[in-house]
């Protein structure tokens, strides 16, 4: 940003506009985006669109996928202009080269395994009347509901706050 003539006080704040968690991310592909650049004496912070392409290839051809080289092209995005003045995410070229990864190297789902919720609702139905259950017992039955319903984890369920728990007639 202070090659492009800004003070290094408003690339400070520039950068301040990026949470710690997206400079993190980021960091990664731009030593590896300033790298290339200088393997191949260009200018990283205003390349030629066959230089971006290059670069997400060289990615792809490491072996990353999908959501890694769209990250890196974001990292590159946030920092560059292409000669045609036009923003590197949005670049026909680039769109259709993301494409063809996505269709290549599909992401994977989040989860691999999933479980028969039918299991649980099985058993809580094999318990006795809440009436006839241990406090102890009670609990879990109650955390169990909650989380089916509430789809949380287990560290949000623990910190829920009896007080802010509103039972009516109706809900």
């Amino acid at each position: 940003l202070e090659n492009k003539g800004l003070s290094t006080l408003t690339a400070d704040i520039i950068l301040q506009s990026w949470r710690q968690s997206t400079g993190k991310q980021y960091g990664t592909y731009f030593k590896r985006w300033m790298c290339f650049s200088n393997k191949r004496q260009t200018d990283p912070l205003d390349p030629s669109i066959n230089t971006v392409l290059s670069f997400l290839s060289s990615l792809y051809d490491s072996g990353l996928s999908y959501s890694a080289i769209n990250t890196a092209k974001s990292a590159i995005s946030s920092i560059c202009s292409v000669t045609s003045g036009i923003d590197i995410g949005k670049h026909k070229l680039v769109t259709r080269y993301m494409r063809g990864i996505f269709n290549a190297r599909p992401s994977l789902p989040k989860y691999t395994e999933t479980w028969d919720v039918n299991i649980v609702l099985d058993y809580l139905k094999t318990l006795p009347a809440n009436e006839e259950l241990t406090l102890l017992q009670l609990s879990q039955k109650l955390a169990l509901l909650l989380m089916l319903l509430s789809a949380q984890r287990c560290q949000t369920v623990h910190l829920i706050k009896l007080n802010n728990i509103t039972i009516s007639n109706d809900n």
